[in-house]
């Protein structure tokens, strides 16, 4: 009898399944690059499946229509995302150095935008896929449950009220911060931009230290 890999304990794909994974893969990928390089109006399953390179029936074969591929990759691009901020959100508890945590939280959600272009590039589209802002309002409410906890554990006297306050200000402030070094045409003014957002960043989390240690 066949022993299993005590070496590899990974759950092994079929080629089947291999080669589905590489085709939606390559549906989504095809999807984003038809909206960020030409929008949503020259974007429908036809051109997803002549950029993607498969048949127009493959792609309903995983997708029954041309929006379901967007909510695909939403859901995938806020995985990642959601991912992320909770793992900065984790940090707060033993944050040092409140300026240090600030700029490894604009550091951070920098390079998720760069690595990650879908994440501003789908936003544009909402009106026309109001299903996409389901999703983000889902891992958002996610990400404010697990800073609420948070915000409450670091800051013992903070009242329940006070700590849903302070995330909601936190979710509303942090984006848009990130979003304007996006569109910051020199090294000069990014590193300008940047550091001022920190200091905003780090006055708020030092108000909550004041007010609630």
């Amino acid at each position: 009898m066949t022993q299993p890999d005590s070496a590899n304990n990974e759950v092994r794909r079929t080629p089947s399944q291999q080669r589905a994974h590489e085709s939606v893969q390559a549906i989504l990928q095809a999807a984003a690059e038809i909206i960020e390089a030409e929008g949503y109006e020259a974007y429908n399953t036809n051109t997803v499946a002549k950029r993607a390179g498969v048949s127009v029936a493959l792609v309903y074969r995983y997708f029954p229509n041309k929006e379901s591929i967007l909510i695909a990759l939403w859901e995938e691009t806020q995985n990642i995302r959601a991912r992320t901020v909770v793992h900065l959100i984790r940090q707060i508890p033993t944050a040092g150095e409140y300026e240090e945590y600030a700029r490894t939280i604009m550091v951070t959600l920098r390079k998720l935008r760069t690595d990650h272009p879908n994440l501003m590039m789908m936003r544009k589209i909402f009106p026309s896929v109001p299903q996409l802002a389901a999703v983000e309002n889902k891992v958002v409410r996610e990400c404010g449950d697990a800073l609420v906890s948070v915000i409450k554990k670091r800051f013992t006297r903070i009242s329940d009220d006070e700590a849903e306050a302070a995330t909601m200000t936190l979710l509303s402030i942090i984006p848009p911060l990130v979003d304007a070094t996006m569109e910051t045409p020199d090294a000069t003014s990014l590193s300008a931009l940047v550091e001022s957002n920190v200091r905003l960043i780090t006055m708020f989390f030092q108000d909550l230290e004041t007010r609630f240690k």
